[in-house]
């Protein structure tokens, strides 16, 4: 005769069927609350029409990173600095002053920008809205400053 604690129950089928079956098996990690969380991540029309304008703004700051590092590159590194007015010529700005202040101003300006927008990419990625709202509130003052001193003369 078989001892009766040594029968194998429908509890013991499933525990062996789902923890040794590899066609069968879960891992904990995907049950959790996040899968679930992520798997229903549809955005209403209230949260493009707040997003949108965001992405737009955090594009715009790209757009300003590129346009300062390329800027630098081309005076700086590849020194086609000739095809500039240098000095005060047709009401430059004040960073026309010189070719040395010009990729300073464009070298500083580009990284800026490029933080501002690495850190509103951060923020959509971890999906973690104050975060973004800090990349765009930088991009927003980043582009009001760049405004402000264009102004300078």
């Amino acid at each position: 005769m078989s001892d009766p604690g040594s029968r194998l129950t429908k509890d013991h089928l499933f525990y062996i069927t789902k923890y040794l079956s590899f066609a069968t098996y879960q891992s904990p990690v995907m049950t959790t609350p996040v899968r679930h969380k992520l798997k229903n991540s549809k955005l209403t029309i209230k949260e493009i029409v707040i997003l949108l304008p965001l992405y737009i703004v955090v594009l715009i700051g790209l757009l300003f990173s590129l346009m300062g590092l390329s800027e630098f590159y081309e005076v700086s590194i590849a020194g086609h600095e000739s095809g500039y007015p240098w000095g005060p010529i047709n009401e430059n700005p004040w960073y026309y002053k010189n070719a040395s202040i010009y990729t300073i101003y464009n070298f500083v300006s580009g990284i800026l920008f490029l933080l501002a927008f690495l850190v509103s990419i951060w923020g959509s990625i971890k999906k973690n809205r104050k975060i973004l709202f800090i990349g765009v509130g930088l991009t927003g003052i980043l582009l009001l400053a760049s405004f402000i001193s264009t102004d300078i003369k």
